[in-house]
């Protein structure tokens, strides 16, 4: 049986995706348009993987110096 709490999404809305990121819709739609967020359609929704979340917060630069 599959416990509510313990399922991680694969997919989430964009606007939730580009809150993750701490980014606004310009930049996310940037984001998505250069390849690095994976947007996936579901019906009229635009989904963006976890994976690609993940993948492009990792690969950031990492900051110098006080911030």
């Amino acid at each position: 049986m599959l416990d509510d709490h313990h399922i991680k999404p694969i997919l989430v809305p964009r606007k939730a995706a580009f809150a993750m990121l701490g980014c606004g819709t310009t930049k996310g739609h940037d984001l998505i348009n250069a390849g690095l967020l994976d947007a996936r359609k579901l019906g009229e929704k635009t989904l963006i993987t976890m994976e690609s979340i993940r993948a492009l917060a990792a690969n950031l630069p990492r900051a110098k110096g006080a911030v």
